[in-house]
C-alpha cells in the first residue's frame, strides 16, 4: 500500500512537473486580462474571423503582402472609402487607375471600378450603403484628374521650367558666362525646337471647364458672335503643337521652355521667322523679372522701340 501510495505521489508529481496546475491557468489568466472582482464570473466570448482574414493576416507578417505595395494599399482605401465617404486615396493607388485610364481608356476604368455599391445609382443615394454589396470600388474621375500631371493650351514661355533651367544652369561649374558682373551673369544656351502634329477638333476640357483645339478663347461671346467658315478654322485650328527647348552650350542642361500651338495656315517665311525670335527674346529676360511675373505660368513679351511689354497667361 505505501509503494502504491508513493507511486502514486511520484505519477502525480510527475504530471504536475509536466502540465501546469488549473490554479496557476487561473491565476495566469486573471492576470493577462485584469478582470475585475465583480466580473470573475462573467462570461467573455470572441466571434471566429473569416478564413480569409486569418490567410491574409498570415500573409501580411510573413512578409508576402508588403504594407507599401500596391494590393494592400488598394484593399485599406476600399475598406476605408465605405466606411468613410471623405477618406482620402493613396496617391499610388490613384496612379495605378490613372495608367488603366491611359491603357484601356475611361469604359475600362469605369467597368473596373463601377459604383460603390451595387444597385446604387451615381450619388450613392438611392438605397442604404450598409445594405448594398460592395463593387470593387476605385478612385473618381476627379480624384484621378487631380493627380494627372499639368499641362498648358496657352502659346508662350512656361514659367516653373524656365526658373529650374536658370537654376539648374547656373550651379554647373562647366558653365563659364560670357559676361560676369554684380548684377547680372550671361550663359550662352542653344535654341531647338521640334513639332508634333495633332488631331484638328474642338473639345471641351473637363480639368480647365473650356473649349480646347483653337489658338484664340471659346466663350459664350464667340459662340454667339462670330461666323465659322472654311478659312476661319483654316487660320485657328490647331493642327501642329511646337515644343522649344533650351540646352547650354555643354550639352549639360537641356529643359523644354516653350509651347506654341499652331494653325495649319499661315505658316510662312516670316510667320516663322517673327514667331522664333519673339520667343529667343523672351527667353532673355532676366530670372529676377521671370520672378516677379507672379500672375500666371505662361507668359510672352512683345518688344518695340518704346517700351516691352509682358502679356500674361
Amino acid at each position: 500500500m505505501r509503494n502504491e501510495a508513493n507511486q502514486d505521489l511520484s505519477s502525480d508529481s510527475d504530471d504536475s512537473e509536466r502540465q501546469p496546475s488549473s490554479s496557476f491557468e487561473s491565476s495566469e489568466m486573471h492576470r493577462d486580462i485584469a478582470l475585475d472582482e465583480g466580473d470573475q464570473w462573467c462570461a467573455y466570448s470572441v466571434d471566429k474571423a473569416d478564413p480569409l482574414c486569418h490567410k491574409f493576416d498570415d500573409l501580411i507578417r510573413r512578409g508576402l503582402i508588403p504594407k507599401n505595395g500596391i494590393l494592400y494599399k488598394y484593399i485599406t482605401d476600399v475598406i476605408e472609402i465605405y466606411y468613410d465617404r471623405c477618406h482620402e486615396y493613396d496617391r499610388e493607388v490613384v496612379e495605378f487607375f490613372n495608367t488603366i485610364r491611359h491603357l484601356g481608356g475611361r469604359r475600362t476604368v469605369n467597368f473596373i471600378r463601377g459604383s460603390i455599391n451595387i444597385r446604387q445609382g451615381k450619388k450613392g443615394s438611392m438605397h442604404d450603403k450598409f445594405s448594398c454589396k460592395m463593387n470593387l470600388v476605385g478612385p473618381s474621375e476627379s480624384v484621378c484628374n487631380k493627380e494627372q500631371a499639368g499641362y498648358t493650351v496657352r502659346s508662350g514661355v512656361i514659367k516653373p521650367p524656365n526658373l529650374a533651367h536658370y537654376a539648374l544652369a547656373t550651379k554647373r561649374d562647366q558653365n563659364v558666362p560670357v559676361l560676369a558682373s554684380p548684377i547680372v551673369n550671361v550663359i550662352p544656351c542653344a535654341f531647338s525646337n521640334d513639332g508634333n502634329a495633332s488631331k484638328p477638333s474642338i473639345e471641351f476640357d473637363a480639368r480647365l471647364k473650356k473649349c480646347v483645339g483653337l489658338n484664340i478663347d471659346v466663350d459664350i461671346d464667340f459662340v454667339k458672335n462670330s461666323e465659322v467658315t472654311p478659312d476661319f478654322l483654316k487660320e485657328h485650328i490647331v493642327t501642329e503643337v511646337l515644343i522649344s527647348s533650351v540646352t547650354t552650350l555643354d550639352n549639360g542642361v537641356s529643359m523644354p521652355c516653350v509651347t506654341e500651338f499652331l494653325p495649319k495656315g499661315g505658316k510662312t517665311g516670316e510667320a516663322m521667322s517673327a514667331s522664333l525670335l519673339s520667343t529667343i527674346k523672351t527667353l532673355q529676360m532676366c530670372e529676377n523679372c521671370v520672378k516677379k511675373l507672379l500672375q500666371g505660368n505662361i507668359f510672352s513679351v512683345t518688344r518695340t522701340r518704346a517700351k516691352a511689354s509682358v502679356k500674361l497667361a
